[in-house]
């Protein structure tokens, strides 16, 4: 039994992790027939299960209106070829809808699960179930739902934007996918096509009211820039002395509070510069003592 790592063990968690990262992100392109082979491996070996018409699709949006419309339609998936489900699924409005659900077999988006695996057996010499290797190999697609007659999932995406460690392009999609289907982010959050592709100064200030995501008015807001948003929003002023001046936006943030923000002019530069404080700053001396991270502001001596 292991009880402790040794510090080349330990070394290589990294080594592992990063790997795993590196898997979920890949945007490799793998052959058609390889995946349909893949998948008749996890049925038979991982599934014990018989093997079944395979349809490979462009999108997890895609795999999923294929499985509504296998499951609502009772189609027989012996007489639709791939060209046929597809041209019926532009189309396709099914009388009621199934609810998403995320499959247990996720491929790409288990690289994580596998990596940490990986860690056990290569690493630590820990012994896995029968047919592991055969199991990972469904990494190289996306989303996996094994239906009775038939096998739908769909290819994992052809292009991802990772920064700051989080999903995040601004002006394009975060995620593609090879029909089309995108996912938009910003910092992580996701939000619409309009707010991540609009170029800064097209976005109208208007989007800041208009949304009740309090996350996504965030990206609005450091999107468009403070200063544009507190100039076109009319700020409230709630102090005001030669070189500061405290405004308050009339918005709500995740946790209900209003937006405070400390503008601070630099006589040297000329350059004006927005910080955000705490909500309930009433005052100049408030806000800058909660910047310096005192309890109380102590004004700066000037040395002669």
């Amino acid at each position: 039994m292991i009880t402790e790592l040794t510090k080349e063990q330990e070394a290589m968690l990294d080594v592992y992790r990063d790997r795993g990262i590196a898997k979920g992100f890949s945007v490799e392109v793998v052959p058609e027939e390889e995946i349909i082979e893949i998948v008749h491996e996890v049925n038979e070996k991982i599934l014990q299960k018989k093997r079944t018409p395979v349809f490979v699709m462009q999108s997890p949006l895609a795999a999923w209106k294929a499985v509504n419309y296998f499951t609502l339609e009772k189609t027989n998936p012996n007489k639709i070829t791939k060209a046929q489900l597809e041209k019926k699924l532009k189309t396709y409005k099914p009388k009621e809808s199934i609810n998403f659900i995320w499959p247990y077999i996720d491929g790409q988006f288990s690289s994580y699960y596998f990596a940490f695996y990986d860690y056990m057996q290569e690493v630590l010499n820990i012994e896995l179930i029968e047919n592991y290797e055969d199991y990972k190999k469904i990494q190289k697609f996306g989303l996996f739902y094994s239906l009775d007659d038939v096998t739908v999932f769909g290819f994992h995406s052809k292009e991802i934007n990772v920064a700051f460690g989080v999903l995040h392009a601004d002006g394009k999609p975060a995620i593609l996918y090879p029909d089309g289907f995108s996912v938009w982010c910003l910092h992580g959050v996701h939000v619409t096509k309009q707010i991540a592709e609009t170029p800064a100064d097209k976005l109208p200030v208007k989007l800041v009211i208009d949304e009740e995501n309090a996350e996504v008015r965030k990206e609005i807001i450091r999107k468009i820039g403070i200063e544009r948003v507190l100039a076109e929003l009319d700020a409230k002023e709630r102090d005001k002395d030669d070189v500061y001046e405290l405004l308050e936006l009339d918005l709500q943030d995740v946790n209900n509070q209003p937006y405070v923000y400390l503008k601070m002019f630099n006589p040297s530069t000329s350059e004006i510069h927005f910080e955000r404080v705490r909500p309930n700053c009433t005052s100049i001396p408030e806000a800058l003592a909660y910047r310096d991270g005192e309890d109380e502001y102590v004004k700066p001596q000037v040395l002669t």
